[in-house]
């Protein structure tokens, strides 16, 4: 898998930053966040790394001091599971229930500042714009609700409409003009950000679950049901890479802040890293702990830790 110097829809280039190189991280855990009471679904990291968030089938959401591994603040207000969570800046995160809705709350009071309310069925999971002033929720009733994050409510200011199936993941390309979601109704979807236009439609029959733009926009890789992490070229609209290796379904993949690095979680327990360059390599780790399936894995900015989250009531921090 080559790099490419531009991208014709608009990704930018990733910046070295400080991620460890692949043979750096250990795939030792050095804390395990356990005090939900429930599956943990969904995680991420703050912009400095001093603090995470965990959303859990216990219907709240945790946020965690990285310093000594304690909850600092809890999230409580959902009906139903948290199933996507991140921060909005430096005061504030959003989190995604199976409830139907979408809140903004101040992190450190745990206040609710804005809901989100329109779409018509459980909300699967949520992400925030890199300039943090979009909020994009996907849904089981198909859609993709595009949420300026400077309203407190109303309507979206933009519905991405035309998946058959539940939306299962969305994302936003680095430059955040671009919106990607992938669906059960096996299609991965490209779509204009200002316009919620479809700008390309690729087809993966194998079940897409999640999905991630590499930090250049030029790739994105995507969790499949068949076990399989594949990276597609986002300009070409080729699969241009596929590792396999786990042993059930990949639930979630991501990569590091240079993208010489991909993480991939599945329902085997498991957690792998992967050189995306090397074409149908094995993975370089395989780290193993988890007592349940592993459901989300997430890099913080520098890629110096890896947090994952599971059915089995706790979230890992590796490095």
């Amino acid at each position: 898998m080559g790099q490419s110097a531009s991208n014709p829809r608009g990704g930018r280039r990733g910046s070295p930053g400080a991620a460890l190189p692949l043979a750096s991280m250990s795939g030792d855990y050095f804390s395990s966040l356990d005090e939900h009471t429930g599956a943990v679904l969904c995680c991420a990291f703050s912009s400095d790394e001093k603090l995470l968030i965990t959303g859990s089938a216990d219907c709240s959401a945790l946020i965690w001091s990285l310093a000594n591994g304690k909850a600092v603040t809890k999230l409580a207000g959902h009906s139903d599971a948290v199933t996507g969570c991140s921060f909005v800046g430096s005061l504030h995160a959003v989190t995604a229930s199976r409830d139907g809705t979408a809140k903004v709350w101040q992190h450190k009071t745990g206040v609710v500042r804005a809901r989100y309310t329109n779409h018509e069925g459980p909300l699967l999971g949520c992400r925030v714009s890199h300039d943090e002033q979009h909020i994009a929720t996907c849904s089981q009733d198909k859609t993709v609700h595009n949420w300026l994050v400077e309203r407190s409510s109303g309507p979206p200011a933009g519905l991405l409409r035309g998946h058959t199936g539940p939306v299962l993941d969305c994302r936003f390309s680095p430059d955040d003009m671009i919106i990607a979601t992938c669906s059960s109704d096996n299609t991965i979807r490209l779509w204009n950000r200002r316009s919620s236009k479809v700008i390309a439609q690729l087809s993966d029959p194998l079940g897409p679950h999640s999905i991630v733009f590499s930090p250049n926009g030029v790739y994105m890789s995507v969790s499949s049901n068949d076990a399989t992490i594949r990276i597609w070229n986002v300009n070409s609209e080729e699969v241009v890479n596929s590792m396999p290796g786990h042993t059930a379904n990949a639930t979630c993949c991501d990569f590091n802040c240079t993208g010489e690095v991909l993480a991939s979680s599945s329902d085997d327990k498991t957690v792998r890293l992967w050189n995306p360059h090397d074409v149908g390599g094995k993975a370089t780790k395989v780290m193993v702990g988890h007592k349940a399936e592993v459901t989300a894995c997430v890099f913080s900015p520098s890629g110096r830790y890896l947090a994952t989250t599971s059915g089995d009531k706790t979230c890992r921090v590796w490095k």
